[in-house]
């Protein structure tokens, strides 16, 4: 007997025995024969039905070795890799088996989930054509082929195909939760919350589903209905049970090492859906001149993101950095862009570029340092860092807080991420002298308006929060009632976001006595026109506990003073970090008794607001939050440091940024 057929029956007759660990070991040692591919394939088997997924992995891979064109090993391999949260790698193996099995039913069925996972709808729209038989014609073929479509943005073609599926199988869960997805998209949220709340029922385990269904009642405040499914994600997602969770975390009740352990789950599941289980090749030796940095964004447009970084890269010195930045979505034409393409020496539009050729793109252009301003955001990069497209990858101004994985330093400062956090981080905290947060002093200003053409009162003590709706909690919220209740001059002066949210507040304040006729609904306007009105406001009220970020910026610079609680975590610090940075420490405080203590006396006190006010007004604009000079010049100091401790072959390191820029 030769050793391939020997250890083909070894293989064989340990697995009969279930002696599982044993077969292992011999099929690790074997020889590469075809005839070993079979007993592989059995061992995979076994060892998928005892649970064992990554190891019934290595057994089919270890059976494709020995027989690439055995087609049940490619198909089980492709399943276990899609199990394994790898579409990109599966896709490999199922379409290597349609080729060799064309009328393999079950190939097509896992080619089609493999593109759907990674996001090629169009292709996988071709997979799905392939599919014969009664199941071509099923409500989760059809649910399949509504995903497809909304991936390539076709969402009313999509909610046909939905429609088709709920037809025939009205508990669909990929089509009652894809559809719920493009509802929200299309901001009819109150729908798409019914539908999550049910697709939460048809699969109890979906932490996605029951994390979007809370999202979306944040989203228009129906608290009401968020206790209940809130408490249980938050419950889940505090003891480590992370799952298949994909929503906005930041504002819920959680600590600052849940939110790392989510954000590396979510960044690490994302990333290998488009790139895969990658190994970035090392780079080559450094091209000779200055420091490269590159800014990658989806925002570089009429966004917040732009808005606060863009006097930055005005004002980068151009004999020491060489600046790229890469849009990775359209331009909008808008006077913000023009400027930001003005200021960048090169600016790259990569929109619709695949992620692996935009990482390749930023190697061949020798980028020292990239700068992800997306971070967990709409439109975020992922994959991008994972191909690893720089020597230094830096987090910065997208997202308050840890990215999770891949990124090696983040821009912070001493408030938003104070000495001895370092554990809520993934990333090497760079601390900047004041704020983390730049700002714009050229900012455009409409022109001057009144309270009576935004429907306020000239006599009343207006408190704004033009905040997302989200950020509004019922505790945030009972607070501000009790303010009102304490002050009848006190107005409420809010953003209209959605006709849902803003019933469900007017309903809100009723209920705790107030007139809903006090809470102003303020039209979304040019950004322009939006500053001019704020200033009419006496005090910005912050949110906890997450903070306003370029909200807050936008007040104090119109001169109203922003009254803030300080949190635990990066978000529901920054107005702490905005507020110190501007020199207004006592309207910081850190509890929500201090808080509410603090702005009953500001309601009853108007004079104390009033010359609050007067004093910052003036001194604003030489304060350290608006100095964009300084801030760039310490902010490069930064980057030199990076990219000393890159070419010296040092790992990455937390460090301070001091006034002097050291």
């Amino acid at each position: 007997m030769t050793s391939s057929s020997s250890d083909a029956a070894s293989i064989a007759r340990l697995l009969d025995a279930g002696r599982l660990q044993e077969a292992l070991g011999v099929l690790a040692a074997a020889s590469q024969d075809p005839r070993v591919a079979v007993e592989a394939l059995n061992l995979g088997i076994a060892f998928e039905r005892a649970g064992d997924i990554a190891t019934a992995r290595t057994c089919y891979a270890r059976a494709v070795e020995m027989a690439p064109n055995f087609a049940p090993s490619r198909q089980n391999l492709g399943n276990a890799m899609l199990r394994l949260g790898d579409p990109v790698g599966a896709a490999v193996h199922f379409e290597h088996a349609t080729r060799l099995q064309p009328a393999n039913e079950q190939a097509w069925m896992g080619l089609t989930l493999a593109l759907l996972n990674s996001g090629r709808g169009g292709q996988a729209l071709v997979s799905i054509d392939r599919i014969r038989g009664p199941f071509a014609d099923s409500a989760q073929c059809w649910a399949w082929r509504g995903s497809a479509r909304a991936q390539l943005g076709q969402d009313l073609a999509a909610l046909d195909d939905y429609a088709q599926a709920l037809q025939r199988d009205p508990r669909c869960y990929d089509a009652v939760f894809g559809k719920a997805l493009i509802l929200e998209r299309g901001k009819r949220v109150s729908e798409a919350a019914q539908l999550y709340r049910l697709a939460a029922e048809l699969n109890p385990a979906s932490n996605w589903a029951l994390g979007n269904l809370v999202y979306c009642l944040r989203s228009i405040n129906d608290w009401a209905n968020l206790a209940e499914p809130e408490s249980i994600l938050c419950e889940r997602l505090r003891h480590g049970d992370i799952g298949d969770y994909a929503t906005q975390w930041l504002g819920l009740p959680l600590p600052a090492t849940t939110f790392r352990a989510i954000a590396a789950a979510h960044m690490r599941r994302e990333s290998a859906i488009r790139v895969g289980n990658v190994k970035p090749a090392p780079f080559g030796e450094r091209k000779p001149g200055r420091i490269r940095i590159a800014y990658v964004t989806s925002e570089f447009r009429k966004h917040p993101r732009s808005f606060l970084i863009v006097r930055v890269l005005e004002r980068h010195d151009r004999d020491a950095f060489e600046v790229f930045a890469y849009s990775t979505a359209p331009g909008d034409g808008s006077d913000i862009r023009q400027r930001i393409e003005a200021a960048c020496e090169h600016f790259i539009d990569v929109s619709g570029l695949p992620v692996a050729k935009l990482a390749q793109r930023m190697r061949d252009d020798g980028i020292d340092i990239l700068i992800d301003l997306n971070g967990h955001t709409n439109r975020a990069l992922y994959g991008l860092s994972a191909l690893r497209p720089a020597p230094v990858i830096v987090a910065f101004l997208g997202f308050p807080g840890t990215l999770g994985a891949f990124t090696d330093y983040i821009i912070a400062d001493a408030h938003v991420a104070p000495h001895g956090c370092e554990n809520e981080f993934s990333e090497c905290i760079v601390r900047m002298p004041h704020s983390y947060q730049p700002s714009d002093e050229l900012r455009t200003v409409g022109p001057a308006t009144t309270r009576a053409a935004h429907n306020l009162p000239d006599d009343a003590i207006v408190a704004c929060s033009f905040n997302v709706a989200w950020k509004y909690t019922p505790s945030t919220w009972n607070c501000w009632m009790r303010a009102m209740n304490a002050q009848p001059r006190m107005v409420l002066w809010l953003i209209d976001h959605d006709a849902d949210s803003t019933r469900n507040l007017r309903e809100a304040a009723q209920a705790a006595g107030v007139d809903a006729s006090r809470i102003v609904f303020a039209p979304r306007i040019a950004h322009a026109e939006h500053l001019a009105r704020t200033g009419l406001a006496d005090i910005a009220l912050d949110t906890s506990p997450c903070n306003s970020h370029t909200t807050g910026s936008d007040a104090l610079w119109m001169g109203v003073p922003m009254l803030t609680l300080r949190g635990e975590t990066f978000d529901a610090r920054v107005g702490a970090s905005l507020l110190a940075a501007g020199g207004l420490p006592d309207l910081i405080t850190t509890s929500a008794a201090d808080y509410e203590a603090k702005l009953l006396r500001l309601m009853t006190s108007p004079s104390e607001l009033a010359a609050i006010k007067a004093d910052w007004f003036p001194r604003r604009a030489s304060s350290a939050l608006f100095d964009s000079r300084s801030y760039t010049l310490a902010l490069e100091s930064a980057y030199r440091r990076m990219h000393a401790l890159s070419v010296s072959g040092a790992p990455p390191t937390s460090f301070d940024v001091d006034d002097s820029g050291n």
